[in-house]
């Protein structure tokens, strides 16, 4: 699997898919009250999900305890919409 670490982030998040992996026992997992705040939201809302808690093992044999928030997804793919006027200059 790949993993981005992003030092600023609040929380950890991984997709339900990742979590069918029969590697990760979802029968352990505990849940967790969280409060959610989307774009254009004037309040948050309550959602309980499971956490996973697994080790990590590293290429280099290094291992790492991570606790993550299990959701449907963490974000959808983004289109880009470049108009054939752009394409036509040279210089991109």
């Amino acid at each position: 699997m790949n993993i981005l670490f992003d030092e600023g982030a609040q929380r950890t998040f991984i997709t339900e898919n990742t979590v069918r992996n029969p590697s990760i026992n979802r029968n352990q997992c505990q849940s967790e009250d969280i409060n959610l705040s989307t774009f254009g939201a004037n309040k948050p809302s309550m959602r309980r999900v499971d956490v996973a808690n697994e080790r990590l093992e590293t290429l280099s044999a290094d291992k790492i305890d991570l606790s993550a928030l299990i959701v449907p997804n963490i974000s959808i793919p983004i289109k880009n919409y470049v108009p054939a006027t752009v394409l036509n200059h040279t210089h991109i």
